[in-house]
């Protein structure tokens, strides 16, 4: 079974309707690419810079 968004497959959803119910995909490459714990700059370092 196919989700619906707002009572619609997504093939039938107008452009505002994907902005406004994005699915997982859009989801999670709106957020951009995961950045690794060991490369994150802690509030203390970049202050201290």
């Amino acid at each position: 079974m196919r989700s619906k968004f707002n009572g619609k497959f997504w093939w039938d959803l107008t452009e505002q309707e994907h902005q406004q119910f994005p699915g997982d995909y859009e989801a999670q490459v709106g957020q951009g690419p995961a950045t690794l714990h060991s490369e994150e700059l802690s509030a203390r370092a970049t202050a201290a810079s």
